[in-house]
Parts: structure tokens; sequence; C-alpha cells
């Protein structure tokens, strides 16, 4: 089924982790107003993703919003650490299948964050809502040795989801 999905949505590699295709954006655009200088974007924009087998999508941070809607597999976790510090994990998923899971979940604006899907034996076919849109500059990448100068409470999840 996974195969099938990667052909029909035309997914590719994405950099972090797993396999993506740019969904939708929006035609109307926005400056965000939250004082980081940012120009004009999407007002948002939406990608498909795909994880499969021990597939993570690694440690980032985006100056954006970002929701994740399930939609079709096994159940994906979550991991988030807040700029204070603080550690949560979500699933994302059926809850008709998982009691714990959501359907979706909102990720918001400065938070790291990393996904991993809970059965390596499967897949899961997910979207990322991104408001304002998404734009690579506003996206930084969790470099380990930052990331556990920060929060070193937290040194094997931060390992564990980290591409160097």
């Amino acid at each position: 089924m996974a195969d099938e999905l990667i052909k029909s949505l035309n997914l590719v590699p994405l950099p972090l982790g797993g396999l993506y295709a740019k969904s939708m954006h929006a035609r109307t655009t926005v400056k965000p107003l939250d004082g980081s200088g940012r120009e004009v974007r999407d007002a948002y924009s939406v990608i498909y993703l795909l994880l499969r087998g021990s597939d993570i999508n690694a440690w980032h941070k985006m100056k954006s919003e970002e929701t994740y809607f399930y939609h079709k597999g096994s159940s994906i976790a979550l991991h988030m650490i807040t700029e204070e510090g603080k550690y949560e994990n979500k699933i994302i998923g059926d809850p008709m299948s998982d009691c714990k899971a959501s359907f979706h979940c909102h990720v918001p604006k400065n938070v790291w964050f990393a996904l991993e899907l809970l059965d390596k034996t499967s897949y899961c076919v997910f979207s990322e809502a991104t408001g304002p849109g998404f734009e690579y500059e506003d996206c930084e990448v969790g470099e380990k040795a930052k990331m556990l100068a920060m929060f070193p409470q937290h040194k094997e999840i931060v390992e564990k989801f980290c591409l160097k």
C-alpha cells in the first residue's frame, strides 16, 4: 500500500526524513506581524508526508504554526520540546484504533519537534498544514550539539532524532 501511495501522490524524499509532496498553497498572501521581519508569503501551505518502517522526521522548528492531519496507516508519535525545555509526546492516528491517538495535532511556532512511525512494520500517510505558508528560511534543523546544550535533560530523545 505504501508503494501505491508513493506513486499516486508523487512523493519524493524529504531531507528531514520520510517522503513528501506539495499539495496546495493559499492564493492569499500575508505579512507575518510577529516581529520576525519575515516578508510576505502564502497565508498557508499543505504537504503530504509518508513515513514507513524506521523512517523518522528529524528535529526541527518552524517560525510558523503547523498542524498535522492523519489519513491512513499506523499511528505516528509527535515529539516536542518547548522553548522552556518541556518535553511532550502526542500520538497522531485513528482514535478508533488507538485510544491515545488524535486525528490531528497542532505544533506552535518555535517548538522543536520530530516524528516517528510507531509500528516499524507499517506506514503512515498524513498532511501538514503550515500558516503562514512554508518557506525554507523559516525552518531550523536540530543539530545534536546545540540541542544537547539547550536540553541536556532530554539527551536520549534528542540523540534519537538528530540527523547530525
